[in-house]
């Protein structure tokens, strides 16, 4: 059987193979992704526009004098 790399779930035939891949700018890029942190909640939420809301600013007084 081949070898396992699990954090992309690919399976290499024998070692050679795989430490070619190693070697591959496609290996290098998805180890850099893998490095980012994860998205949160929030973040989607922010993205589309579901984020805090803005209230604006309280204006004081102008409710109390109508």
């Amino acid at each position: 059987m081949g070898d396992l790399i699990l954090n992309f779930s690919r399976y290499f035939a024998n070692v050679t193979v795989r430490d070619e891949h190693f070697k591959t700018k496609r290996h290098r890029k998805r180890v850099e992704q893998l490095m980012e942190a994860p998205h949160t909640q929030l973040d989607s939420d922010l993205a589309v526009g579901m984020g805090m809301p803005d209230n604006g600013t309280k204006l004081l007084g102008s409710l109390g004098s109508l």
